[in-house]
């Protein structure tokens, strides 16, 4: 099965910054992944690298999502590079969540 592709970077800062061992934490960015399957149930997936945690930096994985075509596979998912472990995590809940109407947004819309 083919899924239509989308996504949208986004970044929130936090109300009180979050005082770590790495570092002080006040601003989250990630991306919004959107997948639509070819009967138009939607899932939604969300890559929220860690790089301090050993993930992909945001870089890495909006430059792996702007190579991506507008339409994908599971075996495409299921190909992500380990290097990428966000990515794998967001896209793999994205297709996790197609049709089951989790995060319960709206129309679905990007």
């Amino acid at each position: 099965m083919r899924y239509k592709f989308q996504f949208r970077p986004y970044q929130r800062r936090f109300r009180h910054p979050l005082k770590t061992s790495y570092d002080c934490w006040d601003i989250r960015e990630g991306i919004i992944l959107h997948l639509m399957d070819e009967t138009g149930q939607i899932g939604w997936g969300e890559i929220a690298p860690l790089p301090w945690f050993g993930s992909e930096t945001l870089e890495q994985a909006l430059n792996f999502c702007h190579q991506l075509p507008t339409h994908i596979t599971v075996s495409d998912i299921f190909s992500i590079p380990a290097r990428l472990p966000a990515c794998q995590f967001g896209f793999e809940s994205a297709l996790e969540s197609v049709g089951s109407g989790e995060w319960g947004v709206g129309s679905g819309e990007m």
